[in-house]
């Protein structure tokens, strides 16, 4: 992940679990992935249910794959449905937000699972954030 090291991947998600941890609402799951879907790094806050870890993953993968956040799938597949892609892991359930740098380019995704879509998508927005603040995209 261009600007992405692993370094400040793990410091940013250290410092959202500790914002999360000192804030009411349920614990979540998130997953940090490169452009090529692989999983870079994961975090499930105690309690989270285990759902959330797998959904985390798959909106992030299903984000980059479709070259969208997840959230937006859902009005692209229309009657289709996800199921006609072929691909057990994808989801049209928002939470999965690509992270794109300065130019646009997407460089990675992030997955989080846990609470209401919305919630999802701002935790996932927080941490994007986060990692952009220290790689400097």
């Amino acid at each position: 992940m261009a600007g992405l090291s692993h370094s400040v991947i793990h410091e940013a998600a250290g410092e959202l679990l500790a914002e999360l941890a000192n804030e009411t609402g349920r614990p979540v799951s998130w997953a940090v992935l490169n452009p090529h879907r692989e999983l870079v790094h994961y975090t499930r806050m105690d309690g989270a249910p285990y759902r959330s870890s797998v959904l985390s993953h798959n909106k992030g993968y299903s984000a980059l794959w479709f070259g969208r956040d997840s959230v937006e799938i859902e009005k692209m597949v229309g009657n289709r449905g996800i199921a006609a892609y072929g691909d057990a892991n994808l989801t049209s359930i928002g939470g999965g937000v690509l992270v794109k740098d300065g130019e646009g380019a997407v460089v990675g995704a992030v997955g989080v699972s846990g609470r209401t879509m919305e919630e999802d998508i701002e935790v996932a927005v927080r941490l994007i954030d986060k990692l952009k603040a220290k790689a400097g995209l």
